[in-house]
């Protein structure tokens, strides 16, 4: 269990950042293509950071330490 904290910690402060980041862009940007086109990437790397966490998650329940042994 204490092998898991450390990649929820990280993920959780990287995804509210993330979030944060994209409150003050919804609320201070005025035309909805430019806040579409400005929110894609943040939402997406929100995505993207949540299935590595849970990637990350399953390789600790496997006993997979040490994913480099993989390649």
């Amino acid at each position: 269990m204490r092998k898991k904290i450390a990649p929820i910690i990280a993920a959780a402060v990287i995804i509210l950042y993330l979030l944060v980041y994209v409150f003050l862009i919804a609320a201070r940007v005025e035309f909805f293509l430019v806040k579409a086109l400005l929110l894609i990437v943040p939402l997406w790397l929100i995505y993207t950071m949540t299935q590595m966490l849970l990637e990350r998650l399953d390789e600790i329940e496997k006993g997979d330490d040490d994913d480099i042994s993989n390649y």
